[in-house]
């Protein structure tokens, strides 16, 4: 087989991704229509005990940095606004999966989505909340290779262990396509707002002219802060290098970087550090 014809195959497989739930694109649904109230917004969220409890537990986790917990969706939804709301149930929901998938995976995620929240806060990003659901979604990719790809996800798991690439690289090396890729062809299919979809395709190829660039470099600079740290695992152990086209974008200094990451990780204490993809 070609590697032209390899990767037909491959997008062929993808583009048969999963949709959002029936739930979700209801309330997805309710969200873009002018009729729906908040209040009923969150009942709807709350009629469903998994996503609802899901929607909570992200919340309250340090996922958007709140001062104090909230207990009801409807105050979820009051608190955060639709346009997060619209992010949050379906990471709620790929939350799911992200846990389901290989170890680590899912704590190197979450320590993205709270890192993405700080670097936000402190540079001034916009929007800092739904940055922090770019974070927690930027791996999303790696997911649907272990569960739906399951022949390639060995091979790219084989390939890592005798070569020391990243893991990106190594997924090129098999299919031609890298979970960047994948993930943005998913949130496609899922018509999360192109603010997210951009900085998820585009963190392994850095564009700095690209409209969404500020909060691509932050993803990338916050996915350096938690590999060098080792909150999680993101599936190799190769450290991404940390070009000054991001610094640059993110009017950083290279003196600025471990003042920052040292009080980031003061806030971290809480996420499960891996070596190697073994529980340190």
């Amino acid at each position: 087989m070609s590697g032209q014809e390899k990767l037909e195959k491959i997008i062929g497989k993808i583009n048969r991704l999963p949709s959002l739930p029936d739930n979700i694109q209801k309330i997805n649904q309710m969200i873009d229509s002018h009729h729906s109230t908040m209040d009923a917004i969150g009942r709807a969220i709350a009629d469903d005990q998994t996503l609802s409890a899901q929607v909570l537990k992200l919340v309250n986790s340090g996922f958007y940095g709140l001062s104090s917990t909230v207990s009801s969706v409807t105050q979820a939804v009051v608190f955060l606004g639709l346009n997060v709301v619209r992010s949050l149930i379906s990471t709620a929901w790929a939350s799911s999966m992200i846990a389901k998938s290989f170890p680590g995976l899912y704590e190197h995620s979450l320590a993205c989505s709270r890192t993405c929240y700080l670097l936000s806060k402190k540079l001034g990003i916009d929007e800092p909340e739904e940055v922090s659901t770019i974070g927690l979604l930027h791996d999303i990719g790696k997911v649907v290779l272990a569960e739906y790809l399951p022949e390639e996800f060995t091979a790219i798991q084989s390939l890592l262990k005798n070569k020391r690439i990243r893991f990106c690289d190594a997924e090129r090396t098999v299919m031609g396509v890298a979970h960047s890729d994948v993930g943005r062809l998913l949130l496609q299919k899922w018509n999360l707002p192109q603010a997210a979809i951009d900085p998820i395709a585009e963190h392994h190829g850095f564009q700095p002219s690209s409209p969404h660039a500020r909060q691509t470099a932050v993803l990338i600079l916050a996915d350096v802060i938690v590999r060098a740290e080792g909150f999680g695992w993101g599936g190799d152990n190769v450290m991404p290098e940390l070009s000054s086209e991001v610094t640059g974008t993110l009017k950083l200094q290279p003196k600025d970087l471990r003042p920052l990451m040292d009080e980031i990780v003061d806030k971290m204490h809480d996420i499960q550090r891996y070596n190697g993809g073994n529980k340190a």
